[in-house]
């Protein structure tokens, strides 16, 4: 997994995208996600629209992120989770938990509004 991170206002972007050789997700992800709200940023984007599909461990990485953000009084939103995606998190029962959008628009109003879109 490749991470880019950006800023739109108060939300901090971080997209995911498959890694070109070798999967090195726990490694990067989970030190870039602990600088972000490190940062105070506590509005959190994760876009995985260039994602075909996750493993087990990226899903796991996602559980994570979903976890500490709560953990850190924030909120995190996912956008881009294609019906491959949708599906593995919920059999393994975590969709519904999640706040997930299919444009990137519709997940940073969800953000800005404090959780009531």
């Amino acid at each position: 997994m490749q991470i880019q991170q950006r800023q739109v206002g108060e939300v901090a972007v971080l997209e995911l995208s498959p890694a070109h050789t070798g999967d090195y997700s726990r490694e990067l992800f989970r030190p870039q996600l602990e600088s972000v709200l490190a940062e105070g940023n506590r509005l959190i984007l994760l876009d995985i629209s260039r994602m075909p599909w996750i493993n087990s461990t990226q899903l796991g990485l996602l559980i994570f992120a979903h976890r500490l953000v709560e953990e850190k009084k924030g909120r995190l939103a996912l956008v881009g989770a294609n019906e491959r995606i949708k599906d593995l998190m919920r059999v393994v029962g975590v969709l519904d938990a999640w706040h997930v959008y299919e444009t990137e628009e519709a997940a940073l109003d969800y953000l800005r509004q404090g959780g009531h879109a």
